[in-house]
Parts: C-alpha cells; structure tokens; sequence
C-alpha cells in the first residue's frame, strides 16, 4: 500500500473513530485520476506533501471518500496488513483495520471486491458507534456497558461486543416480559371492567349497548386470551340475538351470525367454547330462517345444532344436551313445515323426545312444559300429513301435559300460547274423526287464549287467536249442522 495512501488512511481513520466531543473530520476529495492511487487535497494544494485536516461540524467521510481510501487495495497479504498497521499505529484504528482484514479473509471475498468490501465494512463500523453513541443517548440501560460495547466496536473487537450487546439484550427481554405481563394483567382488568358494563346494560334490557360492550372486552384482551376473548364475542353475539329477536331486527341477527362465526374457535382446542357457539349460531340462524323464505338458514341451523350435540352430551351435560336437541326439534319442525313429506317432522319428533328424557317434570317443570308443547306442535303438523288421527291425539296428549306446568296463574301468556295450540289439534281431530265434542274443546280452547291475550294487549296473538277460533267456529257448526257464529269482540 502507497506511503500516501496509508497515511491519508490514518487520517481518515482519526476522523472515523472520533470521540463524541468532535463532530468529525472531513476530508475533501480534490480528484480521483487514472489507476494509480487517489489524489487527494485536505485544507490545500493537490500537490502539498503535508496534509491537514479541518475539523468542521458533519457526520464524517462520505461513502465516496472511504472508497478513494480503499480503491488500492488488492490482496489482503499481511505485508499489505502490515504497512496499513505500521502506518496507522498509536491510533485506536489500528485494532479496527486488522479486524476488516480479518473479516475478508474469513468471507474469502474475492480479489477484485476488496476495495468496495473494505469501505462497506469501514462504513458499517462508523454507523455502528454512532448508534451506540445515541443508544448512550437515549437508552436508560446499562450506560456503561454500552459504552464499553463502543469502545470494543471502536478496537475491531466484535465478538466482544456483542457478547456485551446480548447481556445488556437479555435484561431488555426480561424487563419487557415483566412490562408485557403487568400491561396483560391490567388488560385483563379492563376488559373485566367492560363486562360489568354489558351485564349493567343487559339488565336493562339494552341489549344492542351490551354487544358493543361485549366486543370492546374482546377487544382489549391479550392475544394470547383465545378463549376468553371467545367468549366474550359469544357474549356479544347472544346479545345480538337477543335484540334482534325481541326487536325484529334481522340485520342485528345477521350480524350476531358472523360474530359467533368469528368466535369460532377449533374444536379440539376449545371443545366447551365451540360447543356453545354451534348451540347459539343454530338458535340465530333458526330465527332468521323462521322469518326469511326458503330453507337455506333452516338447513344451516340444523347443522349448527348437530355439531353442538357432538359436544354437548347426554353424558358430560344432560341438561345442554338436552336444550339442544329442543333446539333441533324446533328447527327441524319448522324446516318440515316447508319442505314437502315427513321426513324432518319425524326426526323432530324424535329429537323433542330425546329432550324429555332429561327434561323430566320433576327436575325442571316449565322446561318439560315447554318441550312437551314443541312435541304437540311437531305431532300436529305431522298428523296434518299423516291419515289417521294417532299423531293428533298424541298432539293433543302433549299439549295438556304442558298445560299442568304452563298454567294461567304462574305463566299466563305460555298458558294461552298452548291453548290455541291445541284448539288447531283438536279442530284438526275434530273434522277427520267427525267428532262434535273435540270441536267444542277446540273452541274453549281458542276462546280462552284470546281473553288472556286481549287483556295483555298482545296485538299478533291476538289475530291469531281470533282466526283460530274462526275456523274452531265453522268445523263446530259444520259437524252440528249449523252456520258458524262470528267471533267474540
């Protein structure tokens, strides 16, 4: 390496190295001419000797610079290592240089890259202490460490360094545990926080407020809360449903859908979780279906119910067993009510049936009430396409069952719900076994359950009370040989 070359190295290795009091060296590049090395002038004349250099506020030699340094090299002999050592010593680049000629020999870079390779190197150890530098700065970790990491960055001892980065490192990664765990907890503590605010809004009965509740404790959940965070989605959801329900707002049904879906987690991981969505999701869909035309919601609804049963046992949980496959039952009986043959008004049956074996009278009364009035209603639709009146009779059976649980007293709206369902059965039985006595049943029946519902004002009750009870009128007088009276006012 030229005389010329290596001392205007050692300079530009001082400006490289600086300490942070100086800003750094620059050293002006006059001209780069011909294969020979770089004419260079700092502070004068191209042809001076002597250089010298003016210390002025900048970041340091251009990348343009450090490559004119470099531009010579082309081997990586240790005589070439040598005269740069000898040339640079007492400086603290010395240690530095050795260690970029190290590097190449260990990356066997070939020759005709040396130049580029040693100012890319040169470059990335000043960037590096000037990153240390403002970790220094900036950083309230180990101050000292740090610096001794800049100081072993500065002598080309790397390995040093690093291994002083990944202490200081570790102690990073153990205070973030401890920040992320105490920023989880408090993350939990307010999702928590938003929970008692849905539960407040449910007792009031605002039911849309509680889903925006629900979803923002989902929300502030860790993400490592998979399952809490589904359930509280599903909570959101049921809210949902619930006012889309008892409000007729399909769109909130529709969104309570795509919410249990979202809530959905894999079955093997969240077995419980999963189980209770597909109930829900079935209910959801089972109601949009009743209110929508065509079968597909239906159909969907089915499937939820019987992927919740696959969760739902009889043997692990008895009772969700069982108010699933009421659910099924449900849906299955109105899906039969549309699509043609009995098929899906027999699996109702069936499924109604399931349900009673753990909806007993004696564990839960109203729940065998209204299980046994869902029965009654699969049996009449299913004795409307039979011949014969067996299921119509065990129609009507069902219904009175229900009735010594749902009575006027303790449940008088359900005690009228199942009047005028079994006033339709007995009409039904009335005109196929030409019977005057089950027609005036029918009508006691109907005429009873549009008392209860003029007095509770329930208008669509109401209307479908009196259209029964119209058509209990005319079987009546029909069998009796008379014309039907109109209904009472």
């Amino acid at each position: 390496m030229p005389e010329s070359l290596l001392t205007l190295a050692q300079s530009l290795w001082s400006a490289l190295n600086a300490g942070p009091e100086v800003a750094a060296a620059l050293l002006a590049v006059g001209s780069v001419t011909g294969s020979g090395p770089a004419s260079l002038a700092v502070g004068g004349d191209a042809n001076n000797s002597a250089l010298t250099t003016t210390i002025i506020h900048n970041h340091g030699p251009t990348p343009e610079q450090i490559a004119a340094i470099f531009a010579s090299v082309r081997d990586l002999s240790p005589a070439s290592e040598a005269q740069a050592a000898a040339a640079l010593y007492g400086t603290r680049s010395q240690a530095a240089l050795s260690s970029f000629f190290a590097i190449l020999r260990e990356q066997e870079v070939p020759p005709e890259q040396l130049p580029a390779k040693l100012a890319e190197i040169a470059l990335r150890h000043r960037e590096a202490l000037e990153r240390l530098d403002a970790l220094q700065l900036d950083s309230p970790d180990d101050p000292q460490r740090l610096s001794d990491a800049r100081a072993a960055i500065e002598q080309g001892e790397y390995d040093r360094a690093d291994q002083l980065l990944a202490t200081i490192e570790e102690e990073q990664a153990a205070a973030h545990a401890t920040a992320q765990a105490n920023a989880d907890a408090l993350a939990r503590r307010q999702a928590a926080t938003r929970v008692e605010r849905a539960r407040l809004s449910k007792l009031r009965l605002d039911h849309r407020a509680a889903a925006d509740h629900f979803l923002a404790a989902a929300n502030l959940l860790p993400a490592g809360d998979t399952e809490a965070r589904g359930n509280r989605l599903t909570d959101s959801a049921d809210a949902l449903r619930h006012h889309g329900e008892e409000r007729g707002d399909n769109d909130a049904l529709r969104r309570a859908i795509a919410r249990y879906r979202e809530a959905l987690p894999p079955h093997a991981r969240h077995p419980a979780l999963w189980g209770r969505i597909q109930n829900n999701l079935g209910d959801a869909l089972r109601v949009l279906g009743e209110r929508e035309s065509g079968t597909g919601r239906l159909t969907e609804a089915v499937e939820a119910f019987q992927n919740a049963l696959r969760e739902h046992t009889q043997e692990r949980v008895p009772l969700e067993w069982a108010a699933t496959q009421n659910n099924l039952g449900n849906t299955l009986t109105r899906l039969g009510e549309r699509e043609s043959g009995t098929g899906r008004l027999i699996e109702a049956v069936e499924a109604f049936q399931n349900a009673l074996r753990e909806h007993t009278q004696e564990r839960v009364p109203l729940k065998w009430a209204t299980t046994q009035n869902n029965l009654g209603a699969a049996l009449r639709v299913l004795g409307e396409r039979e011949s014969g009146t067996g299921r119509l009779t065990e129609s009507v059976e069902a219904y009175r069952n229900a009735l010594r649980e749902r009575t006027q007293e303790r449940v008088p709206l359900a005690w009228a719900r199942t009047q005028t369902n079994m006033g339709g059965a007995l009409r039904l039985l009335a005109e196929r076994n030409r019977d005057v006595d089950s027609a005036k049943q029918a009508v006691a029946a109907q005429d009873a359950a549009l008392a209860v519902f003029r007095a509770a004002g329930a208008d669509y009750y109401i209307e479908v009370a009196s259209k029964n009870l119209a058509l209990a009128r005319a079987t009546l007088a029909e069998l009796e040989g008379g014309a039907a009276s109109p209904p009472h006012q």
